[in-house]
């Protein structure tokens, strides 16, 4: 309803606001789908990782940024040294989730566009999917949920290993 061309919320906005050179089809121009539905994504899975970093914040006690303060740290001081070291588990385990959860984009892509226009919002698991399901070659698609199974443990696991790291150092 946002994005639709005729009777979207974001070409009437743009209407209304004198912008009518702007508006477009916002899912069908190939310029522009991946940003389109990339951002729907990111709206989509902002909340869960505002809450997941907000309950990381919450655990550092008052008392570390007091005297960060007392001490002298400004405001981007205090973030950098002490707020994101302390909530770096956190952020680990959101960014190995994000990854993981971008390599099964699966509902979102195919109510929006199908993976078209011309296949360029075609991820890898609508492409296993048209593949297993449409023209059912049941095993080329099977192959190919192995390899996206294969790629998000190999990013994942590079992704822990690379937090790891910085731990221990």
């Amino acid at each position: 309803m946002i994005y639709n061309s005729e009777y979207g919320f974001l070409n009437a906005m743009l209407g209304f606001f004198g912008l009518d050179s702007w508006q477009r089809n916002w899912l069908g121009d190939t310029s522009i789908s991946m940003y389109s539905v990339s951002l729907a994504y990111i709206w989509q899975n902002c909340g869960l990782y505002m809450v997941i970093l907000l309950a990381a914040l919450q655990n550092i006690p008052g008392e570390v940024n007091e005297a960060a303060e007392l001490d002298g740290a400004t405001g981007l001081r205090r973030v950098f040294r002490i707020t994101i070291p302390m909530i770096r588990s956190t952020l680990l385990v959101a960014v190995v989730y994000s990854i993981s959860n971008s390599f099964r984009v699966f509902d979102l892509v195919q109510i929006l566009t199908g993976g078209g226009p011309a296949h360029m919002t075609e991820v890898m698991t609508i492409y296993m999917y048209n593949h297993a399901f449409v023209s059912r070659q049941f095993g080329y698609g099977s192959a190919a949920s192995m390899l996206i199974l294969l790629f998000s443990l190999i990013v994942v696991s590079v992704v822990n290993r690379l937090g790891r790291e910085k731990e221990i150092s």
